[in-house]
């Protein structure tokens, strides 16, 4: 059984983020990850990861709490965005 579809790059449009948060929501039912315990796709400074992504569709795996950045990882890969999301809860 195929965990991750092929990696389609960066995701520049909201079309290609929607695909990201649905495949997140997948695999995380699959492995029986709570939704509240999922990556966030809106920005918010709780220490609790979310993703954006920038003008250049590059990824941004951000942690931020009270203001302060306290990771800000950056890929092309959506493969490996998902590695970073799920590598925490399994």
């Amino acid at each position: 059984m195929k965990m991750f579809r092929r990696d389609a790059g960066p995701g520049q449009s909201a079309y290609g983020m929607e695909v990201l948060r649905g495949e997140v929501a997948r695999l995380g039912a699959s492995i029986g990850v709570a939704p509240a315990d999922l990556v966030a796709f809106e920005p918010n400074d709780t220490g609790h990861p979310y993703v954006l992504v920038d003008s250049d569709g590059v990824y941004h795996w951000m942690i931020v709490e009270r203001g302060v950045v306290v990771e800000d990882r950056t890929t092309t890969s959506r493969d490996e965005l998902l590695s970073w999301a799920f590598a925490g809860l399994l």
